[in-house]
């Protein structure tokens, strides 16, 4: 593996660990600022959330105009020093200032990576997506874990950021510019890329299909705790264990991710919401603290490869110079589910008279229908590829 695959991969870091990485010394941070409300404090995480978005319209608007090289740098850039810069702040504002630029340099950066790995073959292109999740989750487990058994303060937490740092001198040195297409056989293909249809209904589906399922999934990680003692069935020490196995279990899944589309090929997906939808409707009825870890543990699994497999379909049906465009509005619709996620469950919960159990179960039929709407696309798919 080269240099640059070895950088692009490091990228995957900052993408999976780079808004949450600092949510175990939040207690720490609001002892520290008792002046400030714990609304304002939860800002702290979330603020990364908004700004990110900003940052991915901006990278979509001039990722056909500027060099993604620099566009990658400005971004690891704005990362860092938004990410440390808390350690060394004493004013509340300047620090929500600090965590809403390290979203916006993570906006910056993170649909670049997609672009850049879209330029290999298909089969190395799944080994990377693949390889991008698996080795970020293992690196949020385990600085997770530094900062949950080393009892880091949260300063101190913050300035593991600094790691970033590294990634940016990895991108500076391995990371090529785009060579200039000046020859009139890249400036007709660019002609033919811009003129070509796009299935525009199929890369809706896939926006529309990942919001609903973040929105939904992104509830089950944030809950588990209260989950577990609703059903009066073991500690918040339980719940970090069951966290933890499902990152373990996201990294696994997404490693194991070329293999597994290899061996289901086009049907790959709709089976992903065939999975996901069992185990919301599964998660419904907690029978005990093993079967729940089990459940918990194959959604995360979901949750981490339905995004890679929608990417990689994504840099197969868009042209090249869209390929950016097009990563940006999918991770702003992750993102989207993400934040929207508590309000979802709260409209769904109050809508289904109070019952959580039963509002699973919605899930679950709600990833049905979306995986049932896959399958006619591959149908289709299959039909076009017979004529």
């Amino acid at each position: 593996m080269n240099m640059k695959k070895i950088t692009l991969l490091l990228l995957g870091i900052i993408n999976v660990i780079g808004i949450g990485l600092v949510s175990p010394v939040m207690n720490q941070f609001a002892a520290d600022f008792p002046q400030v409300s714990s609304m304002a404090v939860a800002m702290v995480v979330t603020m990364p959330a908004i700004t990110l978005l900003v940052g991915l319209a901006i990278c979509a608007a001039i990722t056909n105009k500027v060099q993604r090289k620099l566009i990658l740098l400005s971004g690891i850039g704005c990362t860092v020093l938004g990410g440390i810069a808390p350690a060394f702040l004493h004013d509340f504002n300047l620090i929500l200032v600090s965590r809403g630029l390290l979203g916006l340099g993570m906006g910056l950066g993170m649909p670049l990576q997609t672009t850049f790995f879209a330029e290999y073959p298909e089969e190395e292109r799944a080994v990377l997506f693949g390889l991008n999740t698996g080795i970020g989750s293992i690196a949020s487990a385990g600085l997770l874990f530094v900062i949950a058994l080393a009892e880091l303060p949260w300063r101190s937490a913050f300035l593991l950021y600094g790691f970033f740092a590294v990634v940016f001198v990895f991108c500076f040195l391995f990371i090529p510019f785009d060579p200039k297409r000046t020859d009139a056989g890249a400036v007709k293909t660019e002609v033919a890329e811009t003129t070509q249809k796009l299935p525009l209904g199929q890369i809706l589906f896939y926006y529309i299909a990942i919001f609903f399922v973040y929105v939904q999934y992104f509830i089950v990680p944030t809950t588990i705790s209260f989950y577990l003692e609703q059903n009066s069935m073991a500690t918040a020490q339980a719940a970090g264990l069951i966290s933890g196995f499902g990152t373990l279990a996201m990294a696994a899944g997404s490693i194991a991710f070329p293999w597994l589309r290899s061996l289901f090929g086009k049907w790959f997906m709709p089976l992903l919401f065939a999975v996901g939808s069992v185990c919301f409707i599964l998660y419904a009825f907690p029978v005990n603290i093993v079967f729940l870890t089990v459940v918990y543990c194959v959604l995360a699994m979901f949750s981490a490869l339905l995004p890679i497999s929608i990417t990689m379909k994504l840099t197969e049906v868009l042209p090249f110079r869209f390929v950016a465009i097009g990563s940006a509005l999918f991770t702003g619709a992750i993102y989207l589910g993400q934040f929207s996620s508590p309000y979802y469950q709260a409209m769904v919960v109050q809508l289904l008279t109070h019952s959580t159990e039963k509002a699973y179960i919605l899930f679950g039929i709600v990833v049905f229908i979306l995986g049932c709407i896959d399958v006619v696309l591959v149908l289709r798919e299959r039909e076009k590829m017979d004529v």
